[in-house]
């Protein structure tokens, strides 16, 4: 006996949904084995410096496990160099620059690989510098200037070689003053550039723009370091210097499986310590915390894209922050001296500091003891970022000797629950709509739907716990609110399931009420679940 048509189609339908859903598991199972390509590449050539500029984005959570491995550089269709890299230096946008020897015309194409997967290429014709161009010189060019100092610049400004006088000159000052501005000779003027007074090192930049009619403009950035006096003065030993050698330090630990590394030595009154971190971004400890961060006595340190060290005495009030430095709440700065360095991934911040300051916003650190500790790591220099690894634990400062108490990886449990109570509500529908005929389907039907609602719940209750044992911001990115509404609609696709065999005068309208909010919960579960991978960067 052979199948009616309709048959036929209903047996096509039914093989076509079942290979739909394989198609949304599959999807769902092997999302982790993706990853980010580099997203954006911007080329700039120095025709006169022969330098190719390479600004990468490469949105990544550790710049040391997914980076940008491979650039390779073809001038005219020829290879011209090839380079690799075992980590990138930011965990977003960098520039790498390179001598690259080229001449008018030339076709520049660069192509930056993924460690992991993906890549990006951009091209770039080298367009020579012409006589209408006006360039900038500055003299002198001082890598650092003490604070309140007042120095005096001698601008150069020429074309096609030749200096080029009555130009329209404008000089911004970003922290400090610029003074006494006047011509000296053609093509060359002098001002003064008084220092700010800081209370820490300061980046300070000057941009110069020159224009005259007929001429394209000329702009040049100037950037060094504002010293302060008092924290970088006699009193700062020479090893204070972001390098960290072999017995430099009485005591060591390694934590967080080597994520952070923290030496120190007590001299008299005062403590030494350096923290190594695996990032580009800031680095940070914490002594005596009362409750997670609360009451920590807080040093965050960094080091910026141009090399200049920067640090911050800080105090938590509140379990989750905010951290704010000791002068913002009354208290003082007391870090005697720093000094750090930034390379390979890695950044090291070297501090001293009394080891009982007076100051009501630091804590006590005991010369022979046991103290508690926080430590952390960010993303990028700014120390109100949120951390990318943390850790806590006990130290002895008189013996070295160390706990660590191990924080647990709750959101590979919320995941797993979340995965596994779609993938059972995937197997409910599935059931429904395949196996109708058969006289079992419904019980199983709504054990399916019960099942995956109690999976989802209990997934959103670890992430709940997690949460909390974290920022303790519960609603801090969108996959937060899309996990909420995910789940009021899987409660309330098998509520209306049971509910259509209570009210039964409605029964046909709550049941197509019920099919649509389940279509509906499993779409937002599935989009939840990939904005979640997104959050951890598994894609």
């Amino acid at each position: 006996m052979f199948a009616s048509k309709d048959d036929l189609n209903i047996i096509t339908r039914k093989r076509l949904y079942i290979l739909a859903v394989l198609l949304i598991i599959s999807i769902v199972i092997t999302t982790p084995s993706l990853a980010h390509s580099p997203s954006n590449i911007e080329l700039e050539y120095d025709f006169f410096n022969q330098k190719l500029n390479v600004t990468l984005t490469h949105s990544v959570a550790d710049p040391n496990s997914h980076y940008i491995e491979t650039i390779g550089i073809l001038k005219n269709d020829a290879g011209y160099l090839t380079l690799n890299y075992t980590s990138q230096p930011t965990t977003s946008t960098f520039t790498y620059t390179y001598d690259v020897s080229a001449q008018d015309g030339d076709d520049i194409d660069v192509t930056a690989i993924c460690s992991r997967s993906g890549s990006i290429s951009e091209s770039i014709t080298v367009d020579e510098a012409t006589s209408d161009d006006i360039l900038i010189e500055v003299k002198p060019t001082p890598n650092t200037v003490n604070e309140n100092k007042a120095l005096n610049f001698t601008i150069f400004t020429s074309a096609a070689g030749q200096p080029l006088d009555d130009v329209s000159l404008e000089i911004h000052v970003k922290s400090g003053t610029a003074s006494d501005y006047q011509r000296v000779s053609a093509g060359q003027y002098t001002f003064t550039y008084t220092a700010p007074d800081v209370t820490r090192d300061l980046e300070e930049t000057i941009d110069f723009k020159a224009s005259k009619q007929d001429y394209n403009d000329g702009n040049l950035r100037l950037r060094f370091t504002v010293e302060d006096i008092e924290d970088t003065g006699g009193s700062c030993p020479p090893t204070l210097d972001g390098v960290i050698d072999p017995g430099e330090y009485d005591f060591s630990v390694t934590l967080g499986g080597g994520d952070f590394v923290l030496h120190w030595s007590v001299a008299n009154d005062t403590l030494i310590m350096a923290m190594e971190g695996k990032t580009t971004g800031w680095v940070a400890i914490g002594f005596e915390p009362s409750d997670k961060m609360k009451d920590a006595d807080m040093i965050f340190g960094w080091v910026s894209d141009s090399g200049i060290v920067s640090i911050l005495d800080c105090f938590s009030t509140g379990i989750f922050g905010p951290h704010p430095p000791d002068t913002e709440l009354g208290g003082t700065s007391d870090i005697l001296c720093y000094g750090g360095s930034e390379s390979g991934g890695k950044t090291i911040i070297e501090f001293k500091r009394l080891l009982s300051t007076g100051d009501t916003k630091d804590q006590n650190i005991p010369s022979n003891g046991e103290i508690t500790i926080i430590w952390a790591t960010g993303p990028d220099d700014d120390f109100e970022s949120q951390h990318e690894k943390k850790g806590y634990g006990k130290v002895d400062t008189g013996t070295g000797e160390f706990e660590e108490i191990e924080i647990p990886k709750f959101w590979i449990f919320h995941a797993s629950l979340m995965v596994i109570g779609f993938i059972i509500m995937i197997l409910g529908i599935t059931i429904a709509k395949v196996f109708k005929k058969k006289k079992w389907w419904l019980k199983i039907h709504k054990l399916m739907g019960a099942l995956g609602a109690v999976f989802s719940v209990t997934g959103l209750l670890m992430a709940f716990i997690m949460v909390s044992m974290g920022s303790g911001e519960h609603f801090r990115v969108p996959h937060a609110f899309l996990g909420i509404l995910a789940i009021i609609f899987i409660i309330l696709a098998p509520s209306l399931g049971f509910a259509q065999f209570k009210i039964k005068k409605k029964k046909s309208k709550i049941r197509i009420a019920h099919r649509w909010v389940g279509r509906v919960a499993v779409v937002l579960m599935l989009l939840n679940i990939i904005s979640g991978f997104l959050l951890v960067e598994i894609i």
